[in-house]
């Protein structure tokens, strides 16, 4: 089955000279500048003379700005490589990192053509850290000695260098457990060095090259035709590419083996027994962008350009007259078409310069061979692509037909559907086969047995592991890593997963396995993520596609990070050092062996890495069983995370808030500071603590005045002080009274929220008909406060506005839990929690969270959770289930509250 890009490319060459997208492969040249000077270079070898005319080209250097208004440009296009190269090399350009830094983020192919001279081992990791895909590196020698022979301005020392670096760079791809930049060391063949064939190969597999692949030798009429292979020397290379040992590395050697058997090879004219039986696709898969703008339909027109990019955009000049007067002429090649001696460098050459040397040749063939590969469906497909197009039909309607046409072809008898990689999203198919029945059929299944797989919002981003199962069960030539879809940049998702599915697609078919593509609902998303994208909304967006689909694509929105489980106070709604918890009887309570733990600094350094490598930036908050301020680093913790580039927030009862700890807070530039005090008198106070230290509510008060003063004095609008109220049946009667404190204190926002109520502190529930009276005494808190500037957090009124103290009461089971996709925990003994209360996952003594936030443990029961009502029972870490009557009463029912938001914009109908 064709991809869907492709199908649009040779839909388009059976229309004459029109495209319907953009080409495969563009060359852009970003300098003429060049530090070596090849004996066969056609633009600075040293035998040129001054009246030679052979290169022609305007020369330039593109500027970084002209780059970044191409490249989105090109990815409209549907592009999928970009290939640097050109007269000069790349790597004197000052910008080539940042240059393939761009083309990554806009989901492009990358490689390299360079000598690699100019590398040096930063420059190795430079090119690492910015996702290069291909390295070509021009070396025309297996020895120092023929280098240097070839290279007149360079010595054997400049072999040894890029020698050097390129087994620095294999050494770099071992330590990082990455294949790419996939390496190819390109050698051109001529009569200095033909002899060295099994050298090159040799020097290949000693640098950790991946591919080694020979070319003929382009020889300069007048100049370097002395050397050109004689008829001698080319029965001798062709016997020694013949008798190479087995790789590695690969050894690319089919066209040279061809172009040195053309009969007027030794007359340096390789191409003329080949290139009229063969297609040229240029036109549709190739267009080159000088160093100066203009754009080239091959590598060999530059007499005949199809336009400039300093007057036009690239589409219009791809869809322009010049181009398509280039598709026409070179859709066939004529020997007797005037138009196409102008292609080529060689003016005096008898022929059109294609059928001396197509420096596009490669890839015409491998389209013939697609062409000729056809199946019956591929050329219905085609057809109707074409007929559609002669029509005048728009891209999404082409689209619309090569999505209705595979999915027919794949229809007919299907041995089996498979909705899911596990369990819980299988289950979410209509009519789905039981799990274990599934499975089991699976193993059964002969290789010819077709297997469905309908694409659907529950499994689109997970076809990596639907893959990986189906190569594990079925043993299927199946590759999960390239059925891997990529959220980001999410402006392009509607263009961009449609295009990878489609090849995703067309790789499945050929192991038997057909995508259904009928569904209709991830499109719905995928186009409202695009249009709604923006930098200030880009996570927020990712963890929407991400519970939509079943997919972390990013870190949670907020993570609290326990560094301590000590604490000086014993708040009675505390869950672990209030009074009243010694009467708990679950595995969660705090116990005397554990009530002075703290994170080891070590644990703490590796999460604060994870955490930015997640992108978990927005809120950090350093709280807990203890109180932060009682570790004795805490300040150079908050450092540490805000060094990450992660937004801190410190959560502390106010016990240890001195002056010492309030210059830490400013001077670590602490972004929140919630201070828990729940009383607003020195009597309620004391109602709230067993065995408060006398004077400690007027020194905890005291101490946030003192820092608000401190931090207007210096000019600072952080940290933003939260001031707290957890009402209880012993302060309840005191909610205005609490914001007028709020307002005398000078801190920007209050919060109110009820105590979470179980059986061991049932006594501090508010009586129901004092409940009823909350919203009327906020109502009167929200304008006190309001009239001071102080803001009232909203969670509240989630909260007053239940039946009864349960807020959340039953909702998850109805609705789902989300927690999975928004919140994270560390416990200080390192337990990764699911959600706020105790969930265990696993413990960072075993493993990064990272590894643990991208793990099938965490996986399923970020899955479990959002199907809540189906697998209440779903195991945590320590077999007790993921829902409990704690659910009821959530604690993190704002970030939740706040994704749902998000996902019905995205996934209703009726926000079409």
């Amino acid at each position: 089955m064709l991809d869907l890009d492709t199908a649009l490319r040779l839909a388009g060459m059976r229309l004459g000279d029109r495209a319907l997208i953009g080409p495969e492969t563009v060359q852009l040249d970003l300098t003429d500048d060049c530090t070596n000077n090849c004996l066969g270079c056609w633009a600075r070898s040293p035998l040129l003379k001054d009246e030679d005319h052979y290169d022609t080209l305007e020369k330039g250097a593109l500027d970084l700005a002209f780059v970044r208004r191409l490249l989105p440009q090109l990815r409209a296009l549907r592009v999928r490589e970009l290939f640097l190269g050109g007269g000069g090399d790349p790597l004197c350009h000052p910008d080539v990192v940042e240059v393939i830094r761009e083309a990554r983020r806009h989901d492009l192919t990358v490689t390299l053509n360079t000598n690699f001279t100019l590398a040096d081992e930063a420059l190795v990791e430079r090119l690492l850290a910015a996702g290069l895909d291909r390295l070509f590196v021009s070396v025309w020698a297996g020895t120092a000695a023929t280098y240097a022979r070839l290279h007149p301005n360079k010595t054997e020392a400049a072999f040894r260098h890029l020698t050097r670096l390129l087994r620095r760079l294999a050494d770099r791809k071992r330590e990082l457990g990455t294949a790419t930049p996939h390496v190819k060391l390109y050698e051109v063949i001529n009569a200095l060095n033909f002899e060295e064939l099994p050298a090159m190969v040799a020097h290949g597999r000693e640098v950790g090259a991946d591919e080694v692949e020979f070319a003929v030798f382009d020889p300069i009429p007048r100049r370097t035709e002395r050397f050109t292979l004689d008829r001698g020397q080319i029965a001798r290379a062709v016997e020694l590419a013949q008798n190479l040992p087995a790789g590695p590395p690969r050894v690319q050697r089919d066209l040279f083996l061809r172009r040195l058997q053309n009969v007027d090879a030794h007359k340096g004219a390789f191409d003329n027994g080949v290139v009229a039986a063969l297609p040229c696709a240029a036109g549709w898969f190739f267009s080159r962008v000088t160093t100066v703008g203009q754009v080239h339909s091959c590598l060999k027109a530059h007499r005949v350009p199809a336009g400039d990019l300093r007057r036009d955009d690239f589409a219009a000049v791809w869809r322009g007259e010049a181009q398509r007067q280039f598709r026409a002429h070179t859709r066939r090649i004529e020997a007797d078409d005037p138009w196409l001696r102008q292609i080529g460098h060689d003016i005096d050459f008898a022929l059109p310069g294609c059928f001396r040397i197509c420096d596009n040749l490669g890839h015409n063939q491998g389209v013939k061979q697609w062409l000729d590969g056809l199946s019956p469906a591929d050329n219905r497909l085609l057809d109707a692509l074409a007929a559609a197009a002669r029509e005048n039909a728009s891209l999404e309607r082409l689209e619309v037909i090569y999505f209705a046409q595979t999915t027919m072809e794949a229809g007919g008898d299907m041995a089996l559907t498979l909705h899911g990689d596990n369990a819980i999203v299988h289950a979410l198919g209509p009519e789905a086969m039981p799990w274990e029945e599934t499975l089991d059929r699976l193993r059964r299944l002969p290789p010819e047995a077709a297997i469905r797989v309908p694409v659907t919002i529950a499994n689109v981003a997970r076809l990596d592991r639907l893959f990986g199962l189906l190569r594990e069960t079925t043993g299927r030539d199946l590759d999960p890593d390239a059925a891997r879809l990529e959220a980001r940049p999410l402006a392009t998702l509607a263009e961009r997963w449609p295009q990878r599915l489609a090849q995703i697609a067309a790789r499945a078919a050929r192991a038997n396995v057909r995508l259904d593509w009928r569904d209709e609902r991830w499109r719905r998303v995928i186009e409202r993520v695009a249009a709604a994208a923006s930098p200030d909304n880009e996570a927020e967006l990712l963890r929407a596609l991400g519970a939509l689909t079943g997919r972390a694509f990013i870190g949670p929105r907020t993570f609290h990070l326990d560094v301590t489980n000590r604490c000086a106070a014993d708040c009675v709604y505390c869950w672990f050092h209030s009074p009243l918890a010694a009467a708990r009887d679950d595995p969660y309570r705090l116990t005397d062996a554990d009530r002075d733990a703290e994170m080891p600094w070590p644990m703490f350094l590796s999460l604060a890495d994870d955490l930015a490598r997640l992108e978990a930036r927005e809120d950090v908050v350093l709280s807990g069983k203890g109180d932060p301020l009682a570790h004795p680093r805490f300040g150079e913790m908050i450092r540490a995370l805000k060094e990450r580039g992660l937004a801190v927030t410190l959560f502390t009862g106010g016990y240890r808030l001195d002056d010492e700890a309030i210059r830490a807070c400013l001077d670590s530039e602490l972004d929140l500071l919630y201070v828990s005090l729940s009383a607003a008198n020195e009597a309620t106070f004391a109602r709230l603590h067993q065995r408060p230290p006398a004077g400690m509510f007027d020194r905890i008060t005291g101490a946030v005045a003192r820092l608000v003063e401190r931090r207007r004095a210096a000019g600072r609008d952080k940290p933003r002080v939260v001031l707290v109220d957890v009402l209880t049946a012993r302060n309840d009667g005191e909610v205005a009274d609490f914001a007028r404190l709020a307002a005398r204190l000078g801190v920007d926002h209050l919060r109110y929220q009820l105590a979470a109520i179980e059986s061991y502190n049932a006594e501090l529930a508010i009586p129901p008909e004092r409940l009823a009276r909350l919203p009327d005494a906020l109502a009167e808190a929200k304008r006190l406060a309001a009239a001071a500037g102080v803001t009232v957090v909203e969670n509240i009124d989630l909260q007053t506005g239940a039946a009864a103290a349960d807020w959340t009461g039953d909702r998850y089971l109805r609705e789902g839990c989300l927690a999975g996709f928004v919140f994270g925990r560390a416990w200080a003994d390192g337990t990764v929690s699911f959600c706020c209360a105790p969930r265990p996952v696993g413990n960072l003594r075993d493993r990064s969270f990272a590894d643990w936030w991208q793990s099938d443990e965490y996986d399923r029961l970020r899955l479990a959770a959002r199907e809540l009502g189906r697998y209440p029972g779903q195991p945590l870490a320590d077999g007790r289930p993921l829902w409990t009557d704690l659910c009821r009463r959530c604690p993190n029912y704002e970030g939740i509250e706040r994704l749902r938001g998000v996902l019905r914009r995205l996934d209703s109908p009726e926000s079409d």
